[in-house]
């Protein structure tokens, strides 16, 4: 399994597959960045370039990336794309990524949500309650290979309850509101920057992302109590919200980056309301590439 950066990609990797082989691409696309597989007989390549989400599909055309496709897609006649995209529960996103791969000559495309994407990492076609916690937070039930009901998922500004960016939000708001102790607040500042810069980088046109990486900076002040706190306070919101709206007798799968980063809180929390522990998974992408890797 060769991992690249996408400005390392180069037909050179495919050296040894025949030109007659049949290509399989699968990608998993959030909000922030793509992860990408590409299946060639026993090879896997693996990348990862920014968000391929609807909305920003213009400034992919001549990508490096997609200067690399192009090129594949004029060696190899049989190439085959399974796309699971954030904001590909609507059709008329679905339609826009489908026509964007179209146009690029993958005209052997398959497009679904991101969260059918997660499901189907997890419990295949099995049924199940996902609960995605990356940047931003949603919860699904899964079953037939389909979603039955979806709570959450109403985005940064409303909704996102339990992702690393509603703490991300949480944690600024009480540092610049001074809720925290003195010494927390001076890490904090070291970190992320004085309330000036902060406020800088909250409004500016990166700002999302900015709140978003908040947790991941953090780490290194998980066990500070005050911290801890807030990932707790920040997660029960979301397990709460899993527990009210759906069957209690189902399996409860785990995926994105904040979750699986604080699979300690999480356990804790599903213990005091007696849930069955949850499955993780950082990164679908993997699970994705053993699937379809079976059914090569």
């Amino acid at each position: 399994m060769l991992q690249n950066k996408d400005h390392e990609l180069n037909l050179e990797l495919f050296k040894n597959i025949p030109i007659d082989s049949s290509l399989t691409i699968i990608a998993d696309s959030g909000g922030t960045k793509t992860s990408w597989a590409i299946l060639a007989e026993d090879l896997v390549v693996e990348t990862e370039t920014t968000s391929f989400h609807a909305n920003n599909l213009e400034n992919q055309s001549n990508t490096n990336f997609v200067l690399f496709l192009k090129k594949l897609i004029a060696r190899y006649s049989t190439i085959e794309l399974h796309f699971y995209g954030a904001g590909c529960l609507n059709s008329t996103n679905i339609l826009k990524t489908k026509l964007f791969f179209d146009a690029i000559g993958l005209k052997n495309n398959h497009i679904k949500s991101d969260l059918i994407g997660a499901a189907q990492a997890l419990f295949e076609q099995n049924e199940g309650i996902v609960g995605i916690l990356g940047t931003g937070s949603v919860a699904i039930h899964y079953k037939n290979g389909q979603i039955n009901k979806l709570i959450g998922g109403l985005g940064y500004l409303i909704g996102d309850e339990g992702s690393g960016f509603y703490f991300g939000k949480t944690l600024i708001n009480q540092l610049l509101n001074q809720k925290f102790e003195e010494q927390l607040c001076s890490k904090l500042h070291e970190i992320l920057g004085n309330k000036e810069e902060i406020m800088n980088k909250v409004y500016g046109i990166n700002g999302k992302q900015f709140i978003g990486s908040i947790a991941e900076k953090t780490n290194s002040l998980l066990n500070n109590s005050e911290i801890f706190e807030l990932h707790r306070n920040n997660l029960k919101i979301f397990i709460e919200t899993l527990q009210t709206s759906f069957k209690k007798n189902l399996p409860v799968g785990i995926v994105g980056s904040y979750g699986y980063n604080n699979q300690t809180i999480i356990k804790e929390l599903f213990q005091s309301k007696n849930i069955p522990l949850p499955g993780y998974i950082s990164h679908p992408i993997k699970q994705l590439i053993k699937q379809f890797k079976q059914q090569l």
